[in-house]
């Protein structure tokens, strides 16, 4: 007996979703980082820092989107679901190196204030603003719901 739900069960557009959030996200984090430099702006790079914590994700999730669907065998007999949960454990210390890094950078900057580059602070958020509210080119097939 067949039946439909009125959706596919491809998992490719899943991929190919992970894939332009990734390398979007990617592009971005580095432009951020060279801005954050130039414009010698820590909220710039702390932001590079929070993108990189996504993109780290997004690109485990990528990749572990693959490894998922490995059948079980002699050594991973339950499979390779549970793999997410190494992904996770990553993340959170990526993240937390990335917070060291940022009171390493910004706590003397509380003592001893520097200038930096407004406008090229703003033309970073504008950037970002269509970065993170945009959508993927036509034809990337993003997840249902998940804006890039």
């Amino acid at each position: 007996m067949t039946h439909s739900h009125g959706h596919s069960h491809s998992h490719g557009d899943r991929q190919d979703g992970l894939r332009a959030a990734f390398l979007l996200n990617l592009g971005f984090t580095l432009l951020e980082i060279a801005g954050g430099l130039w414009t010698n702006s820590i909220a710039i790079l702390a932001d590079a820092v929070h993108d990189s914590g996504d993109c780290l994700s997004l690109g485990i999730a990528w990749y572990l989107q693959r490894v998922s669907r490995r059948e079980s065998n002699a050594r991973f007999t339950d499979g390779y679901q549970r793999f997410d949960i190494f992904g996770a454990l990553i993340t959170g210390v990526v993240l937390m190196l990335g917070i060291a890094f940022i009171l390493w950078k910004a706590i003397p900057r509380v003592f001893s204030p520097e200038e930096v580059y407004s406008p090229g602070m703003m033309g970073l958020a504008v950037v970002g603003i269509a970065v993170t509210h945009g959508r993927p080119p036509s034809g990337c097939g993003g997840p249902q719901g998940v804006t890039l």
